[in-house]
């Protein structure tokens, strides 16, 4: 709004050559030769013969009176060290733009004017799925890694360690896949779904292949048959659970909601399909002793 000292005195030291107190002495004559009131130029003429007597740089203080009223109130401060603060409003000429000022923007300004601080809603919501992202991330590595450690120690065999975890690879890769072939736009919570599907649809496999080789020798399919109905239940309570939060308001919410709840009810589908359609394929006579030579 006001050029810097220094700038200024740029400016200055290139009007040097003009005599401006002479320029102001010939506008007064003239408006007099020419039968007119010098008084409403009164204020111009002084601000010549001023310029004219090298005068300071202009400064935000001595500018206030020619500023709106509240202007150096409302949204500029000045710092103990002799600088100031500005607060300035920006907006987008595209109301509909999914960015408001991208950030190529934002440090072309910043290279121009000096460094600044934006803070807008766009920003917080920038910053918050950025956040978002990086912990979901770190999650889902976390719960991958512990998961497969723990089914590891659980059956001391990589077999059947892959076999368990078959069903969970099985859910994330169609529910997003299904979800895609509808035309449903991800957002930043779709991530933080995966760490709960494998958390939650871990337990089918478990509790199938542990069953299995407890009540060796009988079929997978007893097994299946047996425990079918206590698992549809006990998934069925997180899927209506999660899917409750469909009916969120806050999109993001909703989304984990939808991506949480299909993912458990495929874990539970790949459980009672996949893993005893696995075992059957290998047949279970030869399969049978590889799962107990624990």
């Amino acid at each position: 709004m006001i050029p810097s000292q220094e700038a200024q005195r740029q400016r200055a030291a290139s009007l040097a050559s003009i005599d401006l107190s002479a320029s102001a002495r010939a506008l007064e004559d003239a408006l007099s030769e020419n039968g007119l009131r010098t008084e409403p130029y009164r204020p111009y003429l002084e601000q010549l013969r001023k310029l004219g007597e090298h005068a300071e740089p202009i400064t935000l203080e001595s500018a206030a009176p020619y500023l709106p009223a509240g202007l150096l109130d409302n949204s500029l401060r000045r710092t103990p060290d002799g600088n100031y603060v500005a607060a300035i409003a920006f907006y987008t000429a595209n109301p509909d733009a999914h960015e408001a000022i991208p950030e190529a923007v934002l440090d072309s300004w910043r290279g121009r004017y000096g460094p600044f601080v934006e803070f807008s809603f766009d920003k917080i919501n920038r910053d918050l799925q950025s956040q978002v992202l990086h912990d979901s991330r770190q999650a889902l590595l976390w719960t991958a890694a512990a998961i497969v450690l723990i089914v590891y120690l659980t059956f001391r065999n990589w077999r059947i360690t892959l076999l368990v975890l078959m069903p969970i690879v099985f859910a994330i890769v169609v529910t997003f896949g299904l979800l895609q072939l509808a035309g449903h736009h991800f957002s930043f919570m779709s991530v933080t779904a995966i760490p709960l599907i494998i958390g939650i649809g871990i337990d089918n496999g478990i509790h199938l292949v542990r069953r299995y080789l407890e009540s060796s020798p009988n079929s997978i399919l007893d097994v299946a048959k047996a425990s079918g109905a206590a698992l549809i239940q006990s998934n069925l309570t997180t899927i209506i659970g999660f899917g409750a939060l469909l009916a969120s308001t806050f999109p993001p919410l909703a989304e984990m909601g939808l991506v949480t709840s299909l993912g458990v009810a495929l874990t539970l589908a790949g459980g009672l399909w996949l893993i005893p359609g696995v075992i059957l394929i290998g047949g279970e006579k030869q399969a049978s002793p590889a799962l107990t030579r624990l």
